[in-house]
């Protein structure tokens, strides 16, 4: 594994999707 620094971007992607979809919920 890369170690933290792959922790933490994957981290920020994950907080990302969640907010995109959320932001796909609240358009419905």
């Amino acid at each position: 594994m890369g170690g933290p620094d792959a922790l933490v971007s994957l981290n920020h992607t994950l907080h990302k999707l969640q907010k995109d979809v959320s932001d796909l919920n609240n358009d419905k």
